[in-house]
Order: C-alpha cells, then structure tokens, then sequence
C-alpha cells in the first residue's frame, strides 16, 4: 500500500506575525538535539519506508545550516527512494545558499517550495518576513543553478493594506520568475499571532470582504491565464507540475508524519507527536516515542474525511472511485445537507463526479463545514 512521509523541522530563523505553525527560533544546540531525536524516531518508524513522495516542511528546514542539513541527508540515507516521485523541501529566500541547495540534492530533494510570500516590500515588512524581493529572484537563480527544475513559489494576499493592483504585481513578478508551480493563500488570523494582536489593537485593519473577494477572483482568473491552472482551492501548476505530495494527501494515501508536532494516519489510525519541540526531543529521550494523541477512526468516518478532502481539489470527488475505494456512497457519508448544497449551487455534479462550483471556491471551507455532522 503506498505511503507518503513528510518531516517537520520546527526551526526558523525569526518568526513571521501571522505564522501559527510548530516552529520556533533557531538555536544550534537545540537543533542539533532535535535531528538526533529525528534520528531515532525515524529509525523506529520508517527505516523500512518506499514512500510515493517524500516532503520536509516547518518552520523552515533551510534554517539549518550546513553541517545540520548534512545530518538529515544521513538520516534520509535509510529511506528507499526507489519508488519517490517527489521529493519536496519547503525553504526561505533569506536562508538559502548554494552550498545548502548541493546538500538539498545531496539528500534527494527534488522539488523545492519557496516562501516568497510578496515581492511588495512593504507587504513582507509587513508580514514580518526577512527577506527582499531580490533575495527571492537570487534564489530561484541559485535553485536552478542547483539542478532544481522544479519550484514552487508561495504568495499570500489579503495583508493589512493590500490592494488588488498589489496582488496583481506579485503575481507577475512571480510569474517572470517561471515556476512550475504557485500556492496563491488568503492571508487568515490566527490566534495569539502578533498579527492577531496587531489587529486587536487597531495598528493592523485586515481587507474587509470585498476587497479580500477581488483579491480571490483576480487569483483565480490571472493564473490560468497565464498558464497555472487551478488543480486545488489555492493551488496553481503548470501542466503535469501539480505537487504529488499534496494530491497523495487529498486523495486518501496513508501518510506518516516524523517530528515535533507530526500527524500520521495509518491503517485507519490517526496520531501525531508532541507539539513542542523540546518535549518531543525529552520523549524521544526517555519513551523513545513522541506520540502524544490518537485516534481510530470507524470505516464512516474516515470515508467522511477522505470525499471533504477530496472536494478541495478542482475536480473533485468521483463516486464510482470513492465507492471501490471505501466501501461507502457519497451521499451515505455527507448526509441530508448535500441535496441542498447542490441545489442552492454551492456543489454541482458532472457525471458521477461531485465538486464545488465556483461560486463555492472563495468560501469553501464553510461550505464542506455544512457536510460535518
């Protein structure tokens, strides 16, 4: 049965205002204490891997430096990527130098997610990022140099501030830069986030909903026009460049999840470890084991979960795949709502495929919440 692993490194050289992510700031020693507790769980839990894709996230992994991502290079030296089509690692334009790529290829990465996030200065002070507009074209020249022939840039819109025209030019300005591929994110608040305070106390006044709506539909019309389709809600790619990571994910492949704050979910049990990063390093010290939740999920709702997932994605859910998939019917596991849905427009069927209309797309997430019992 195919399997995806992703690894999480909870280290960024300073944190963004809005970031809600298991991350703290780098420190060396902490660092170096965490792979070697990395070291041990993955020795436990997937020495014996052939994962479909392998993904490093965080944090920001490229926070390491060079000595430390030559210790997760040993690590990965135990995974058979035999079977890996994609090998991702996410990285921060400020944190980026050629000698980090070489070991990034080293390892096996194939494919590298950049956090570009704006190319409007004002935006990334901003948001908090510590990096410059060029930093993100240097390393996008470095990342090819590299051998790296597939890039994803990340952008968020909907800061405090932000204008359309705004939008319109970091998505150009990413566009030059010829990825392969473009995550374009509405910008949310998360809790006890200094974003979330700045807005609390009136220094930051967020987009209100029309203004945040134009951003979306400009997104959503001037990437496929310039050849990014729409394969998932805030997912853009190049033909045939859609992250594999990701669709893995939102169609149901088991995954297993390796660090601080990790989330797997294998054979219809999902768990994840301890979100803190030194008390993941303490269990793995002492239990030799991070887990710190679990649950079994009955056969109905893990086949909930898989058709809302599922939905996220442009095309959707086939009933006839999810059915020889799961053993349940659409309609079975999203309930009486789902009539009304569609009826009211928010879902349509093609054939026996089931997805969210445009329409849906700018308020997807409450949209699906209506089919959560």
């Amino acid at each position: 049965m195919a399997v995806i692993l992703y690894m999480h490194i909870p280290f960024c050289r300073g944190r963004c205002r809005y970031c809600a992510f298991a991350s703290g700031e780098y420190d060396a020693d902490t660092a170096d204490a965490y792979l070697t507790a990395l070291a041990q769980e993955f020795d436990a839990r997937a020495s014996f891997l052939s994962p479909a894709t392998v993904y490093i996230g965080g944090g920001t992994p490229t926070a390491l430096d060079v000595r430390q991502l030559g210790h997760l290079a040993d690590i990965l030296m135990g995974v058979d990527l035999a079977e890996c089509a994609e090998f991702t690692v996410e990285a921060n334009p400020g944190t980026l130098t050629m000698d980090k790529l070489l070991v990034l290829r080293r390892m096996g990465a194939t494919r590298l997610s950049l956090g570009a996030q704006s190319f409007c200065e004002n935006g990334l002070k901003t948001l908090g990022r510590r990096h410059s507009a060029r930093q993100i074209a240097g390393a996008v020249a470095m990342a090819r140099e590299a051998g790296f022939d597939n890039l994803s840039l990340d952008i968020i819109y909907g800061w405090p501030g932000q204008t359309p025209d705004e939008l319109r030019a970091d998505l150009e300005a990413a566009a030059r830069l010829r990825p392969e591929h473009i995550s374009c994110y509405g910008l949310t608040v998360e809790p006890d986030t200094p974003l979330a305070e700045l807005v609390r106390s009136g220094t930051f006044s967020m987009p209100d909903e029309t203004v945040w709506r134009a951003m979306f539909d400009l997104a959503v019309a001037w990437l496929p026009d310039h050849g990014f389709e729409q394969y998932e809600i805030a997912n853009f790619a190049r033909a045939g460049q859609e992250c594999q990571h990701n669709r893995h994910y939102w169609l149901g492949t088991e995954y297993e999840g390796l660090g601080a704050a990790a989330f797997s979910c294998r054979e219809g049990t999902r768990f994840s470890n301890e979100r803190d990063t030194a008390r993941y390093i303490e269990r793995m010290h002492t239990d030799e084991s991070a887990r710190a939740w679990e649950e079994t999920l009955s056969g109905a709702d893990r086949a909930r979960e898989l058709a809302l997932i599922g939905l996220r994605m442009r095309e959707g859910v086939d009933g006839h795949q999810f059915h020889r998939k799961t053993g349940f019917r659409l309609e079975a596991v999203l309930g009486k709502t789902l009539a009304g849905l569609v009826e009211d427009g928010w879902l349509e069927r093609l054939g026996s495929r089931l997805r969210l209309t445009r329409k849906a797309l700018p308020v997807a997430d409450s949209v699906l919440s209506e089919l959560i019992p």
